[in-house]
């Protein structure tokens, strides 16, 4: 699941979630937790801001090669939430 916030300093945090794609896992299998956080805060006013911030984890197998497609995976759908986001907040 990947997860958005937007935090108006209301008290009132909105917070998304989506499912990001289905992993077929082998038991067998040590598995690793590969993810990030980004987000930003923007002041459009004197004395106001808005917190914004958006993170993915996704379950991946140990190799090198799978750790860093997961990795991959997470900071491209990670950019275009946040970009989504930023336009949303009017930052772009």
């Amino acid at each position: 699941m990947g997860k958005s916030t937007v935090d108006k300093g209301d008290g009132k945090p909105v917070e998304t979630e989506e499912e990001v794609g289905t992993i077929i896992m082998d038991d067998d299998e040590p598995m690793a937790n590969v993810g990030m956080t980004c987000g930003f805060t923007y002041s459009p006013e004197a004395f106001e801001s808005i917190k914004v911030s958006v993170s993915l984890y996704m379950p991946s197998k140990t190799d090198q090669k799978s750790l860093d497609k997961t990795f991959k995976m997470c900071d491209k759908w990670i950019g275009k939430k946040l970009k989504k986001l930023a336009k949303a907040v009017g930052r772009v």
